[in-house]
Order: C-alpha cells, then structure tokens, then sequence
C-alpha cells in the first residue's frame, strides 16, 4: 500500500468513532479498508478474466486482460547488446559474455 492509497483510506474516517475508540480506530479503519478494495478488487479481475474466457471460447478475440489495463507493465529499455548479456549469463556461457564486455569497451573508447 502507498502513501496516496493510505490518505485515500484515511479521508473517510468517522471522526466521532476517531475521538471515542482513540488512535486504534485509524489502524483497524485503514486495515478494513484495505482488505475490503483488495478483495473488491480480486473479484473485478477474476469476473473480467472468466468473461474473456467465456468470449474467447466462442471465437471472439480479446486483446488485453482488465488486470493489465488498471496496472499496466511497464517495459525496460534495453539494448541489443544488454539483452545479449543478460541471455548469455544466464546460459552460463561466460567466457562469450567476457568477450562481448570487450567488445562493448573498445567501441566506447
């Protein structure tokens, strides 16, 4: 949880309920309605995923999911040479990924 969705929960508290139940009341009210969004939110997502599914098995074409539109990927900008590297290391094949680090400094210079 961020600090706008904290301010967000916190702009509907009961400030009678704040003065008789004391500090605690913040807690519980911003835990209750962060549970609450959360599974709100879960439901929204399994709804819209259930319904592209149903769309999807009678031939229609759904491009995107709701949950990758209320959050989208944000996508690193990477090299050419980066993305080789990263490929390369993870293969375990060093000895080309220190060739390709030598190669990348002589065209700097």
């Amino acid at each position: 949880m961020g600090e706008s969705a904290y301010i967000d929960y916190c702009r509907n508290i009961n400030l009678d309920l704040l003065e008789l139940m004391g500090s605690g009341y913040v807690i519980d009210h911003v835990v209750a309605e962060h549970n609450k969004r959360t599974k709100d939110e879960a439901y929204k997502v399994y709804a819209s995923d259930l319904l592209k599914c149903l769309a999807e098995t009678w031939g229609a074409q759904i491009p995107y999911r709701y949950a990758d539109m209320i959050t989208p990927q944000v996508e690193e900008e990477k090299s050419g040479d980066e993305i080789a590297l990263e490929i390369i290391t993870k293969l375990g094949l060093k000895g080309k990924a220190d060739g390709l680090h030598e190669a990348e400094s002589d065209t700097v210079a």
